[in-house]
């Protein structure tokens, strides 16, 4: 039994929320009002009850948004605010958290062609949930909403392994299958727009790897994954947001690193073009390429929405796609973090490092990354001070439901990481290379990505756009070269 639903929002709206609200609480019940101010007189009579404030917001009618915030501000004591926005922006989840919404949760175009899987944001949990109600069927208002279509639309946008359960409702998906109760026969279902081939065919997962603190193994992390990736036929994109100090290009053996601050200097009214993806590119290896980080420190506050682009664009060219963050984020480690599909938060040795692996989760949750994608990495195990003692503690702090841990490699991996030889290091057979390995080949797979035997008998048919990005070209030419 869950709470009084009010949903502040446009009839086109109300089912991609209504089905969301369902997803957080099977026995909710759903009034859809037109208006916050209605929203909340009608709650101010429900002495009795716990009830849920739901609003509908968009990014685009600044005005609209603007009234609604101004809205519930006014109210003397207001209930709990979970707020429906058409897009994950970092700017906009953070001005409603700040605004008094306990929590943002996106749902794509409410009410358009294909809405996106639902990305949740925690605000205060001291505004948390109340205590639950009965179950009355009569206050139930389910009147637009259609669950076959909408998890049909769904589909489009389905990208990995851990979503296949949406097929059915009622099966493995946490919600119940809609009743005859729950709809209205003289108000018969729109009819799914015709989706042109190869749309939403081929959405690569992006693994995002961050820390609270330096100096844990972060990027050796990455640079260890993206090589493990390669290595099993993937195309695999690596993205160096550390913008200003990263050196990822070194770990990989990449003497001559490309500006990923050109990205900055784009034309055609902020879109970016495939000519600027292609030229910022890195060949690293077979099937291995790398972008970032920046030549020049005054561009890298203008890099926040063309590297969100570029992660919009390669979802579409490579197969997995991994992103390693600074310890202080800018706008582009908040958006990487924001549309990522796994979050791996690295802890290893230090006296801080169980409260800031904490903090970083707590800052991706509070950007849309539910704590279901995050995974707890504790690295260096074994090394100095970092014993079996120190891992539990550290994985008890975050508490996080994926857990791995990584040995630690001592001289070996220092001295090869030293000639930028990590793809040599990730096929031996040492602790570190064998931990890395199960860690990255468990997640892939998890993630919908062809690894090992899977890979041999794999054959991709998505559509994706011609970019001509060096995936296998050898080393030194760009990318212009390629036929």
């Amino acid at each position: 039994m869950g709470a009084i639903w009010m949903v502040a929002c446009a009839s086109e709206g109300y089912p991609a929320i209504a089905r969301e609200v369902r997803a957080l609480d099977a026995g909710a019940r759903l009034v859809c009002v037109p208006g916050v101010a209605e929203a909340w007189e009608l709650a101010r009579e429900l002495h009795d009850e716990e009830v849920v404030l739901a609003v509908a917001v968009s990014d685009a009618d600044e005005v609209g948004l603007e009234e609604k915030i101004a809205t519930w501000r006014s109210f003397a004591e207001p209930p709990r605010i979970v707020a429906f926005a058409d897009a994950a922006k970092p700017g906009l989840v953070s001005r409603l958290l700040y605004e008094g919404a306990s929590e943002v949760i996106t749902v794509g175009e409410m009410g358009g062609n294909a809405p996106k899987p639902a990305v949740r944001m925690e605000g205060d949990p001291s505004r948390g949930d109340g205590g639950s109600v009965p179950h009355r069927d009569d206050t139930r208002c389910d009147r637009y909403e259609d669950e076959e279509e909408l998890d049909a639309r769904l589909r489009y946008e389905v990208r990995t392994a851990q979503w296949a359960d949406l097929d059915e409702p009622g099966e493995g998906t946490g919600r119940e299958a809609p009743s005859e109760h729950d709809r209205v026969p003289d108000e018969p279902p729109q009819r799914l727009p015709e989706v042109p081939a190869g749309e939403g065919a081929h959405r690569a997962p992006v693994v995002t790897v961050v820390s609270g603190r330096g100096g844990v193994g972060r990027t050796t992390l990455v640079a260890a994954m993206a090589c493990f990736a390669a290595r099993c036929g993937l195309r695999t994109a690596v993205l160096d947001l550390d913008l200003m100090f990263g050196d990822l290009h070194r770990l990989l053996g990449v003497e001559e690193p490309r500006d990923l601050g050109m990205l900055a200097g784009g034309e055609g009214g902020g879109v970016l073009s495939d000519a600027l993806v292609e030229e910022s590119a890195m060949r690293v290896g077979p099937g291995l390429t790398l972008w970032g980080p920046a030549a020049a420190p005054e561009c890298v506050e203008l890099l926040g929405r063309p590297c969100e682009q570029l992660i919009e664009v390669l979802r579409g060219l490579a197969d997995v796609i991994f992103i390693d963050t600074p310890v202080s984020w800018g706008d582009a480690a908040a958006a990487a973090v924001a549309v990522c599909d796994r979050c791996l938060v690295v802890s290893s040795l230090g006296a801080t490092s169980c409260p800031s692996a904490s903090h970083v989760a707590e800052l991706a949750t509070r950007l849309g990354v539910p704590r279901t994608r995050m995974m707890g990495v504790v690295n260096r195990l074994g090394g100095h001070g970092v014993s079996e003692e120190v891992a539990l503690r550290q994985e008890l702090a975050l508490s996080l439901g994926m857990r791995a841990r990584v040995a630690d490699g001592g001289d070996e991996v220092a001295s090869m990481l030293s000639f930028g030889q990590m793809d040599d290091l990730i096929a031996g057979e040492g602790a570190f290379a064998r931990d890395v390995r199960a860690l990255a080949s468990g997640m892939l797979r998890e993630l919908g990505c062809p690894v090992g035997a899977d890979a041999a008998g794999s054959e991709d048919t998505a559509v994706r756009p011609r970019l001509r990005l060096p995936w296998g070209r050898r080393a030194g030419t760009r990318a212009g070269d390629v036929r």
